[in-house]
């Protein structure tokens, strides 16, 4: 279950990045960000709580960014979901 879980995480981190970078406007990424963080608050390790908390600090993030920051905020999303799957 546990590695069904972070797969699932994984694929919602995924889909948050590719809808902040084609809409950073819009609300999709969140749902999805949400969705990942819920996750992560029922696995209990070690590298799931660092991921929980980099994400909770990106969430942040995403709702003060300019338009320049996209890019970089998507990457982020998306570096932090591999370190998890990994």
């Amino acid at each position: 279950m546990l590695k069904k879980d972070k797969l699932n995480c994984f694929q919602d981190l995924q889909r948050a990045a590719t809808f902040y970078y084609l809409n950073p406007k819009g609300n999709t990424h969140n749902i999805f960000l949400s969705h990942a963080l819920a996750i992560l608050k029922g696995i209990k390790d070690k590298k799931a709580q660092e991921c929980k908390v980099k994400l909770e600090f990106l969430q942040k993030k995403l709702r003060e960014a300019r338009d320049e920051d996209k890019k970089k905020l998507a990457d982020e999303i998306l570096t932090t979901g591999l370190l998890l799957k990994s």
